[in-house]
Parts: structure tokens; sequence; C-alpha cells
């Protein structure tokens, strides 16, 4: 991971480019037997404003030579209190077929109190102009751990229109471990 920081005079330090770039191995089960598979991930933000960030996110399979998936966003936060964006994004299943699957997808978050989030997220299919995902999410800060609980909608071209329910349980890490465990300060 790499920063590139800016300080006003007088004042606070903060972010104006942040990069980071990791890499994965996965063993695919394959006829010949296991098969290792590499992945390469980078993201790049640039924060020009405190109000607006663009971002930028690649996952290349060196094996194939391809940029298996990209995604670029724009996210605006008029206040601290709600952040809205979009994003464009592009999937490909494998180097050998040029068709990939286009992506726009709309998400807004609005923080109705201290403990209280509100999440909506919505993915619309370029390809076969329909909306294939949407969200909508409360989040509750207990302190020490978060919950999640939403709603989703979604349509696949193997099954028709689905619903459900999930949620997601998030433990933070408590203050008096923070600087003992490494990677958390």
């Amino acid at each position: 991971e790499s920063r590139y920081q800016t300080r006003r005079a007088g004042g606070r330090t903060r972010d104006w480019v942040i990069g980071s770039l990791s890499s994965a191995v996965d063993f695919t089960e394959t006829e010949e037997g296991e098969e290792p598979m590499s992945t390469l991930y980078a993201e790049l933000f640039i924060l020009p404003f405190d109000w607006l960030t663009l971002s930028s996110y690649v996952e290349y399979e060196p094996q194939g030579s391809y940029v298996r998936s990209f995604r670029n966003a724009l996210t605006w936060m008029p206040t601290e209190l709600a952040s809205m964006g979009v994003a464009y994004s592009e999937y490909q299943f494998d180097e050998d077929t040029d068709e990939a699957e286009q992506d726009l997808s709309f998400y807004a978050d609005f923080t109705i109190s201290e403990r209280y989030k509100l999440h909506y997220q919505e993915h619309y299919d370029l390809n076969d102009n329909m909306t294939r995902l949407r969200r909508i999410a409360v989040t509750r800060d207990f302190h020490d751990w978060i919950i999640d609980v939403g709603f989703r909608e979604s349509e696949r071209e193997s099954r028709k229109r689905s619903v459900g329910t999930y949620f997601s349980l998030t433990l933070k890490t408590p203050k008096a471990m923070k600087g003992k465990i490494p990677g958390v300060s």
C-alpha cells in the first residue's frame, strides 16, 4: 500500500492518493488434478477534496494474461451524514471470450443517528437492460460489534426474481488490544 498526503498551512494532514497492490493464490480442481491460479488485485483511490472520491479497482489473471474485472467509481459526500455514488464495472469470465458483463451501480449511505445507518444499492446490467440486484440495509453499531440487517431482491438468467433477507456481524477490536495485535493500530 502506498499513500500520498497533503497538508494545508496550519491545517491537518490528509490522504490525497492511496494505492494498493495484492495477490492471491487459488487451487482449482481440474481433470488433471489441482491447478494453482494466481490473481493480482490493484486499487487506487484519489481524494482531491474531503467530499469527493475517485476509485479504481482491477483484477488481473497472470496465467491467461487478461483483466478479469475492473471497477471505476465516483463517490460524493455532500455532508458527513450522507454519501452517494455511481460505479461502472466489467467482468470477463475467461480469456477466450471477448464478451464481458457490464454493470452500472448506484449506492447511497445515510447516517440516521450515532448508532444507525441506512444503505441503498442498485446494480443495473447494461447488457440485458435490467436491474440485477437491489439492496436496502440498516446498520446498528453496538460499540464492540456491528450488525447489518437487509433486504435483497435479485434477478438472474437461471431463475426469475428472488427476494430475501441477510445479516452480517462485525466484531470490533477492543481499544485495550490496539497496538498489541499486528496490523491493528
